[in-house]
């Protein structure tokens, strides 16, 4: 057979031929079509696909010569200069994003919660990651300087440089002191210039460091490569269907890999992201207001960041007048705020994306059908719960299914796949992983292979969404290697239903045991979250055997009426009576909790998650 001739090949070689094998041909791709409209964009700042362009040159150029000057080499096909970032979420930091990969090096994006906890866990972060170079912002400066003056050996072995002196040296405003350093910066491009670097670049080079880390806090730094976040990009703006009229507005915080989705689908479409203040997603009018303002046509936030527009009946005074495309991911959505914000929004289109940081990005995507959230009924709702509350309660939202380039297994206890219908271990095959954890071999071995940990020849089930048969979807659409690896192990159950969706169940260290029977944690987290009163909640197990469900309590959503009800609507009876009756209505006596507990508040780790071990020990 004459492969040149086959369509699945020739579909493959046109695709490699197109496709960038590095990010910022991306760039210069959009910053050559649309030079003058809007890329990176907040209130304080924006910039423009070629400013974008020529300022992350220029920063490139002159980390090199930082580096250089500070004793530090350059790129080589060995060794790439690790840039950490340490900066406010604004659209100068992506500028040092890029300029760090003008430079032939990678980056990481520091949270800046670190700081805020303390000294020592960013020392300690920072010693343990051993970047060449601190590139800092104003905004931070203070802090900065304060973890020097403290941490003395860090200071003298870690050279640090403020972002403002790049970006004054680039636009010309700079003073003498920072001219000079310019014209020593020209001299050194005359040996070294950007084009001999990207010639020496390889489509596996790392391009970021995610810091990630378990709920026990121990941190997992993820290292990813060009050539795994174009491949993810690409799927992802073919998913969304997005192009240069699309406007993200951006929630993520740059620390998280969650930001890619509007930072580089942007780029490669040539739309625009804006970035959207913190503060304001505990303001569901302002927040509103703002995606008005800027013409947001575009989100993708964590679950969390719609579920206050609902508790709050935000809609019901102001819409988003630009909104079509809506995904939500990272966490588990309630139904009951999906279903509000369909109602609100019927032309908006809906999608609940899974996928974790060693897959980079995404792994599996689900289009909602219109109005889905209120579509499941409970034949005998209880008494003391409306009938919609139990249908938000009676499923999770399906993760659907796999992106192109991505196949998924459910294993049981034995290493086999499990029927459809049951609960599995979630492995994800595909061509885009991580290359591991960064300076963690033994953590790395334990979840990634690069042969498959099961005999996969007896799972049929997967196809990628060309429709290829399964041993050809690890290599489409081309066979390069982005990741030494192709299959990781998630530590997340699921399972598969009749229509050949997924459905996320939770992770399989939340699951404990009480009297012999097993629980899982998340289900009864899941169950709560129905209740729309509930902001956020938390299920733990405490050392003497006892399960706790805390609850975070929305104040300004009042409880729906309830036949029976003789609590006052706002009171915390009332709502551990509801979230009570909910539970009894889904689960069996055993797996109930046996105490539940309002809180005002949660502890949480720096990577965002909610500190489950110190709820334990309380």
């Amino acid at each position: 057979m004459n492969h040149l001739n086959n369509p699945v090949c020739k579909q493959r070689m046109d695709y490699r031929q197109k496709m960038p094998r590095h990010l910022l041909e991306y760039l210069e791709q959009t910053a050559a079509a649309y030079p003058n409209a809007p890329a990176y964009c907040s209130e304080q700042e924006r910039f423009c696909w070629r400013e974008v362009e020529r300022l992350a040159k220029q920063i490139g150029c002159f980390l090199l010569s930082f580096l250089e000057k500070s004793g530090k080499p350059f790129h080589s096909p060995s060794k790439q200069p690790f840039i950490a970032l340490f900066m406010e979420k604004a659209p100068h930091t992506v500028l040092a994003m890029l300029g760090s990969l003008y430079a032939g090096g990678y980056y990481t994006v520091l949270n800046p919660a670190l700081a805020e906890a303390g000294k020592s866990p960013l020392a300690e972060l920072l010693r343990f990651l051993k970047p060449d170079i601190l590139l800092y912002d104003a905004t931070w400066a203070t802090q900065t300087e304060q973890l020097f003056s403290k941490e003395t050996t860090l200071s003298e072995e870690l050279p640090s440089l403020c972002l403002d002196t790049c970006l004054d040296n680039c636009l010309q405003k700079s003073a003498v002191s920072v001219s000079t350093a310019f014209s020593e910066q020209a001299s050194f491009l005359e040996a070294v210039s950007l084009y001999d670097i990207r010639r020496a670049a390889s489509p596996s080079d790392t391009i970021c460091l995610t810091v990630t880390s378990s709920s026990s806090g121990q941190p997992k730094c993820v290292e990813t490569s060009h050539l795994s976040v174009i491949r993810y990009i690409d799927a992802l703006a073919d998913i969304l269907q997005t192009d240069e009229t699309t406007v993200f507005g951006n929630q993520a915080p740059f620390c998280f890999d969650a930001c890619m989705k509007e930072l580089f689908v942007s780029m490669k479409c040539g739309g625009s992201a804006w970035m959207i203040p913190s503060e304001l997603f505990s303001k569901p009018e302002d927040l509103i207001g703002y995606l008005n303002r800027h013409q947001i046509n575009t989100i993708c936030w964590v679950s969390s960041a719609y579920s206050l527009a609902a508790a709050t009946d935000a809609f019901a005074s102001l819409r988003p007048e630009f909104l079509r495309t809506a995904a939500f991911g990272s966490e588990v959505l309630p139904p009951s705020v999906l279903a509000y914000w369909q109602s609100a929004l019927p032309e908006v289109s809906f999608f609940n994306l899974y996928g974790p940081t060693e897959a980079t990005g995404m792994s599996c995507y689900y289009p909602v059908p219109r109005h889905a959230a209120a579509s499941s009924q409970q034949e005998t709702p209880h008494p003391e719960i409306s009938e919609q509350e139990t249908s938000w309660a009676a499923e999770p939202i399906p993760i659907g299914r796999p992106f192109p380039g991505v196949e998924i297994y459910l294993l049981g206890e034995n290493g086999q796949p499990v029927p459809d219908g049951e609960p599995g271990e979630l492995y994800i095959k595909s061509n885009r992983l991580a290359k591991g954890y960064y300076r963690q071999e033994e953590l790395t071995k334990q979840v990634f292979f690069a042969q498959a940990p099961f005999a996969d020849s007896t799972n049929t089930s997967s196809t990628s969404e060309a429709g290829l048969p399964s041993e050809m979807a690890s290599t489409y659409p081309f066979s390069e290697m982005a990741s030494p690896y192709s299959f990781y192990r998630t530590g997340d159950l699921a399972k598969r239903l009749p229509s050949r969706d997924l459905v996320f169940l939770g992770r399989k260290d939340f699951q404990v045991k009480r009297m012999g029977y097993r629980i899982d944690l998340e289900e009864l987290e899941r169950l709560a979250m129905a209740c729309p009163q509930v902001k956020s909640c938390c299920c733990v197990q405490k050392p003497d055997g006892r399960i706790v469900l805390y609850v975070l309590q929305h104040t300004d959503a009042p409880l729906p009426a309830a036949t029976g009800s003789v609590h006052a609507p706002h009171s915390a009876a009332a709502l551990t009576s509801r979230i009570s009756a909910l539970l009894r209505q889904s689960l069996p006596s055993y797996a109930l909790p046996n105490r539940i507990i309002l809180r005002k508040s949660f502890p949480f780790l720096p990577n965002g998650k909610i500190d489950r071990r110190r709820l334990k020990e309380e």
